[in-house]
């Protein structure tokens, strides 16, 4: 048999990443949650000092990541870096409106400050006036990410959407929801009440992180809506 047909009969690699889970769309979304994790690591030391990273506090962090990105995951090949890049984007507002409201405010920006006050663009201007230049760094990884997705994309290497590729990520999923709810329940059975009365946000963030105090904020939104509609 001739070197053609021998090469003929190999996976090429657009297959071969396909059946495989260690493709380069999935390393990318790796890193990129890893960059976003300490992201707000770093967020956690400056802003709030108290802050200490533990083993529970930084599972339960990585657990809302998993949570959050890994349906990406399940999206069509080509929407999956778009849909990353842009939860990446969404998070690091997220981080830039919460640096803004503890300069503003010494306080934590939460969902529910959206469209509340019939004050908000009257002093949405004074709370931008905040920002400073160093606060683009929370951006910086964004275009990097993005020429990526792009890259992986165009050599197909986002991998198909397989049944043992689909399991892996909703076993991921669930890993992250037990991370997730490990350090939710800690700190409420430390401290009853606190995290479904968000009353202090920084304390709370002081002791679960930032993205675990947004996590539970979204819970506390969900469980409301599903009350009044009952």
């Amino acid at each position: 048999m001739d070197g053609e047909k021998i090469s003929s009969q190999l996976p090429t690699y657009a297959e071969s990443d396909g059946r495989g889970l260690a493709s380069p769309g999935n390393a990318m979304a790796a890193l990129m949650i890893a960059v976003i994790w300490f992201k707000f690591h770093t967020f956690d030391e400056a802003i709030l000092p108290r802050h200490t990273l533990t083993l529970i506090t930084g599972t339960g962090a990585l657990g809302a990541l998993l949570l959050l990105f890994m349906p990406a995951l399940l999206l069509p090949r080509r929407a999956r870096g778009a849909a990353l890049v842009a939860l990446d984007s969404l998070l690091s507002l997220l981080l830039l409106a919460d640096l803004l409201y503890v300069r503003f405010y010494a306080d934590l920006f939460s969902l529910r400050n959206i469209g509340l006050s019939s004050y908000a663009w009257e002093i949405a201007s004074s709370i931008a006036g905040l920002a400073r230049a160093r606060d683009a760094l929370y951006f910086a990884d964004i275009p990097v990410f993005a020429l990526l997705a792009r890259f992986i994309r165009d050599k197909n290497g986002w991998g198909r959407l397989t049944p043992v590729r689909a399991a892996s990520v909703c076993a991921v999923m669930l890993m992250g929801a037990s991370g997730l709810a490990w350090k939710i329940y800690d700190y409420d059975g430390a401290v009853p009440g606190a995290i479904r009365s968000l009353w202090d946000r920084p304390s709370v963030a002081t002791s679960t992180g930032t993205l675990v105090y947004h996590a539970a904020d979204v819970l506390n939104i969900i469980d409301d809506a599903v009350s009044r509609k009952s």
